[in-house]
C-alpha cells in the first residue's frame, strides 16, 4: 500500500537526517533503507511510495514510529492488526548464514559475467575502487589501467559482485562478514542495476589464446547492452541517435546504475564513448578498464600483485587444478613470472597439462608465445615504428631500472629530448613501463617479451648493445678508480648502478668482449673491494685475468692479480691469496708498474703476518719501503702510510702495543695531512683497539664513534665489521655483557656476509667465551 510523508513528518525526517550529517539524497541513506535514489527523491517530495520503502527510510534515520511521519489518513488505512503483522514479520525474518550465489545472479537488472577464479589480494585497490564507485564521490567516471593480464577485469568484477552481495545481505539481514572480501574499510555501494560491456578480443587459457565470439565494440553496442539489461526496448526502437541517447538517459535515471566498460582500448570511437560517459545522469557511475592509461576523473593504476598475494594465487590455482607444488617451487614460479595473475594461472595450467616444471622455470627457455601475445602484442604493435619502440627495447637491456640519461643514450635519442620525453610518456600510458623517481622500469614479463623482440632484429641489437656497453664504460671511468679524497661520493654512484654494471660485465664475459670488460673491471676494482662485492668481484676479476693471460695483456694481469690477492687475503683464503700475489710479483718484474709492485709487496707482508710468519713479513715490508722511494707523490705518501700500518700490525700481533700505537698515530697524522679518508678511519679503529687494551675507555669511545659514522657514510663494509668487533670488545671490557653480545653478533654477521672466515671464527670464539 502506498504511503506519503506529511509536511510535519518531513520536518522530523530532515532533523533526523541532519543529526546523521547526511545529505538530502545521501547514498548511505539509500543503502541503509534499501531504496533507490529516485525512491528517496519521491519520499522527500511528499509523493507516494511503497509502504515497505517508506518504513525503511524512516527507520534508517532512527525514526521507528513511522506513523508520525505519514499522512494520518493514509497511515490509518494500515490497520493496527496489519501493522503489527508487518512489523512482526520484519523483526522475525531469519538472517541468512551464507550467500546463495544462484540467488545473487538472479537479482534483477544485472548481467555480470561469471568470476572464473577466486579473487585474491589487492584489498587496498579494491577499497579505493569501492570509494570511487559511491554515488557520493564526485567523479562520474573511474578508469582502471594496467598491462594486459594484470587483473583489471578481475578487480572491477569483484567490486561489482560485492555490490550485489551487499545488496543481498542487506535485504536478507545477513552478516557483512559473509562478503567474499570481508573486513572491508569501505562498504560497497548499492546499485539497482549493473551493466557490463566487454570489448575484450581474446582470453588466455591453458590451451592457448581463444578469440571472443561476441564483442561489444561501439557506442551502439553499449546502448544495446543497456537496453537488454534494463529491459528498455524503447532505446533500440528510437528513430534517430538523439532520441536514442535521450531514451538511454531516461532509462539510466530511473535507478542507481553501475556501467562497466571493459577493454576500452579495443573499442571503436573512444572519443564518442568518453563524451557519452561524461554526460551520464548523476544516478550512474561508469568504470572503464584499459591497458592504456586514461586520466579522466578518478584513475586507478594497477601494477603486479604483491609477492604474498602472488604466492597465495599460485597455491590456490595449484590446489584447484590438482598440481602438487612445494613452497620452494611456488616461490620459483613467482620469481619466473612475477606478479602477473594471467601468467601465473597460465603456468599452473601448463603444469596440469603435463609441462615440465624444470622447463617452466628455466629463464633460458623463452617466454611462452601465448603469454607474450596476450599481454603485450597489441600495445607493442601500436608503437613498432616509433621512438617509443626504441626506448622499450633499450630498457629491456638493463638488469636494474635504468637512469633517465642511460636509457636515452642506449636508445640513441640523446639529440631528441622532446621526442624521448613524449615517447616515455606513451610507454607509461600503455602500461609497458613505469617510472621510479629518475628511473624507468618494466615487469620481468615485459622485459622478456621486449628482449625477444630485440633478438629478432640482429642489427638493431648489435647497435644498441654497443651503446649499452659504452655508456657503462664511461660511467665506470667517471666514478671509478682509486679511493682518494671523498671516494665514497663517487663510489655511491657506482653502488646505485652496481646490478647494471655487473650484468654488462657478465654479458662481456659470456661473449668474450675482453677490451670492454677489462676497462670496466679495472675501473671498478677498488670499488668492488671497498663496498664488499667480494664474491661477485672475484668472479669478474678472475675472468678478466684469465682472458688477459690468453691475450698476454700482462700489465692488466699483474694489476688485477694484486687486487684479487688482497681480496682473497681479507677473506682468509691465504693459499689462494699467496698464489695470486706470488705470481703477480713474478710478472711485475717485467710488466708491473712501480705502484703495483709496492702493492703486492705490502700485501705479501700482511699475508705473512696473518700466518704468524713475522720475519718474512718484515722482509716484505722492507721491500715495500725500498720500492716506495721510487714513487712520486701522492703515491709515495700513500705507501708510506701502508708501510707504517703494516709495521704497526706486526707490533700489535707481538703485543708491543706502545710501539704499535706510535706507528698507527704517525700513519693517522699522515693520512689526515693528505686527506686520505679511508686510512684515516682505518687507523682510528686500531688506535681504539689499543685504547681498550690500555683501559682508556673514553678515548676508545671517541675514536669509535667518529670512525663508525664515517664507515657507515662511506659504505665501507669491511671497516664497519671491524668497528662492530671493537665495540663488542669495549663493552666486554666495561662489563656490559649484554651490549657486548649484541655488538659481537653484529660483527659476526658482517664478517659472514663479507666471507671473512677467519674473523668470523674469532668472533664465534669471543661470543662462546663470553657465555
Amino acid at each position: 500500500m502506498p504511503l506519503k510523508a506529511s509536511v510535519l513528518g518531513l520536518a522530523k525526517i530532515h532533523k533526523a537526517r541532519q543529526q546523521r550529517r547526511w545529505k538530502r539524497q545521501d547514498t548511505r541513506w539509500c543503502q541503509a533503507a534499501i531504496v533507490s535514489v529516485s525512491g528517496l527523491k519521491r519520499f522527500l517530495a511528499g509523493e507516494d511510495i511503497g509502504d515497505d520503502s517508506f518504513i525503511r527510510i524512516c527507520q534508517a534515520v532512527g525514526i521507528e514510529n513511522w506513523r508520525d511521519i505519514a499522512e494520518s489518513s493514509e497511515a490509518s488505512n494500515l490497520t493496527q492488526k496489519n501493522s503489527r503483522k508487518r512489523d512482526r514479520q520484519f523483526a522475525t525474518r531469519k538472517p541468512i548464514t551464507k550467500i546463495d550465489r544462484a540467488a545473487l545472479l538472479c537479482l534483477p537488472n544485472q548481467r555480470l559475467p561469471p568470476q572464473t577464479n577466486e579473487f585474491l589480494g589487492r584489498k587496498s585497490d579494491l577499497e579505493k575502487l569501492l570509494h570511487f564507485m559511491s554515488l557520493d564521490y564526485r567523479s562520474p567516471i573511474i578508469t582502471i589501467s594496467g598491462m594486459g593480464g594484470v587483473g583489471k577485469t578481475a578487480l572491477v568484477l569483484q567490486a561489482a559482485y560485492l555490490c550485489l552481495e551487499y545488496r543481498y545481505l542487506q535485504e536478507n539481514r545477513g552478516d557483512l562478514k559473509l562478503l567474499s572480501t570481508p573486513d572491508l574499510e569501505v562498504l560497497p555501494p548499492q546499485f539497482e542495476a549493473i551493466i557490463f560491456v566487454s570489448a575484450k578480443e581474446s582470453n588466455l587459457l591453458p590451451t592457448g589464446i581463444t578469440a571472443k565470439l561476441k564483442r561489444q565494440v561501439s557506442l551502439l553496442d553499449i546502448f544495446q547492452a543497456i537496453a537488454t539489461t534494463l529491459d528498455a526496448p524503447a532505446i533500440t526502437q528510437a528513430i534517430n541517435p538523439d532520441e536514442q541517447f535521450q531514451k538511454v538517459r531516461e532509462s539510466l535515471s530511473a535507478q542507481s546504475t553501475l556501467l562497466i566498460i571493459d577493454n576500452l582500448e579495443t573499442i571503436e570511437d573512444k572519443e564518442k564513448i568518453i563524451s557519452f560517459l561524461n554526460d551520464l545522469p548523476n544516478t550512474t557511475k561508469a568504470v572503464i578498464t584499459s591497458r592504456e592509461l586514461q586520466v579522466i576523473y578518478a584513475p586507478l593504476r594497477l601494477g603486479a600483485l604483491l609477492e604474498m598475494d602472488s604466492l597465495q594465487l599460485i597455491a590456490q590455482q595449484a590446489d584447484e587444478k590438482g598440481v602438487n607444488l612445494s613452497d620452494e617451487e611456488i616461490f620459483q614460479l613467482y620469481q619466473r613470472f612475477g606478479g602477473v595473475p594471467v601468467a601465473l594461472i597460465y603456468a599452473i595450467g601448463q603444469l596440469a597439462n603435463g609441462f615440465s616444471f624444470a622447463n617452466l622455470i628455466d629463464p633460458a627457455i623463452q617466454l611462452f608465445a601465448d603469454i607474450g601475445r596476450f599481454c603485450f602484442e597489441n600495445s607493442v604493435q601500436s608503437i613498432s615504428h616509433r621512438p617509443a619502440y626504441q626506448l622499450l627495447l633499450a630498457i629491456s637491456l638493463f638488469h636494474q631500472s635504468p637512469r633517465h640519461e642511460a636509457l636515452i643514450s642506449v636508445a640513441g635519442l640523446e639529440a631528441n629530448d622532446v621526442i624521448a620525453s613524449e615517447s616515455l610518456t606513451k610507454l607509461q600510458r600503455l602500461s609497458l613501463v613505469f617510472q621510479e623517481g629518475e628511473r624507468y622500469g618494466m615487469s620481468s614479463l615485459t622485459r622478456e617479451y621486449a628482449l625477444q623482440e630485440l633478438q629478432r632484429k640482429s642489427e638493431k641489437e648489435a647497435e644498441m648493445r654497443d651503446r649499452w656497453i659504452n655508456w657503462h664504460l664511461e660511467f665506470s671511468r667517471k666514478y671509478g678508480g682509486k679511493d682518494w679524497g671523498d671516494w665514497h661520493s663517487n663510489y655511491d654512484y657506482l653502488e646505485e648502478e652496481w646490478e647494471n654494471l655487473a650484468s654488462v660485465l657478465d654479458w662481456c664475459a659470456i661473449r668474450d668482449r675482453y677490451i670492454d670488460g677489462r676497462d670496466i673491471g679495472v675501473s671498478l676494482a677498488y670499488y668492488l673491494y671497498l663496498y664488499g662485492h667480494w664474491d661477485r668481484g672475484m668472479a669478474i676479476l678472475g675472468w678478466v685475468v684469465e682472458a688477459g693471460e690468453r691475450r698476454e695483456d700482462w700489465l692488466t694481469v699483474v694489476q688485477l692479480r694484486a687486487m684479487s690477492g688482497w681480496i682473497m687475503l681479507m677473506m682468509g683464503q691465504l693459499d689462494y691469496a699467496e698464489h695470486h700475489l706470488s705470481y703477480g710479483w713474478q710478472l711485475s718484474n717485467d710488466y708491473g708498474t712501480m705502484f703495483t709492485r709496492c702493492e703486492i709487496a705490502d700485501n705479501l707482508a700482511i699475508l705473512h703476518i696473518r700466518r704468524g710468519e713475522y720475519p718474512n713479513a718484515r722482509q716484505w715490508s722492507e721491500t715495500c719501503d725500498r720500492l716506495t722511494l721510487e714513487l712520486e707523490d701522492p703515491d709515495r705518501t700513500r705507501f708510506q702510510i701502508y708501510g707504517l700500518c703494516t709495521k704497526a700490525d706486526l707490533f700489535y700481533e707481538e703485543q708491543n702495543y706502545v710501539k704499535a700505537k706510535e706507528l698507527y698515530q704517525t700513519a693517522l697524522d699522515l693520512a689526515l695531512e693528505i686527506q686520505w679518508q679511508r686510512y684515516t678511519n682505518y687507523t682510528r679503529g686500531w688506535l681504539a683497539d689499543i685504547a681498550i687494551i690500555e683501559g682508556d675507555f673514553p678515548k676508545a669511545e671517541k675514536l669509535l664513534m667518529t670512525g663508525f659514522i664515517v664507515a657507515e657514510r662511506n659504505h665501507d663494509r669491511q671497516r664497519i665489521a671491524f668497528f662492530e668487533r671493537c665495540y663488542a670488545r669495549l663493552e666486554f671490557a666495561k662489563g656490559n655483557l649484554e651490549r657486548s653480545q649484541e655488538w659481537g653478533i653484529k660483527a659476526k654477521e658482517s664478517f659472514y656476509r663479507l666471507g671473512m672466515k677467519l674473523e668470523m671464527s674469532h668472533m664465534e670464539n669471543f661470543l662462546a667465551f663470553k657465555n
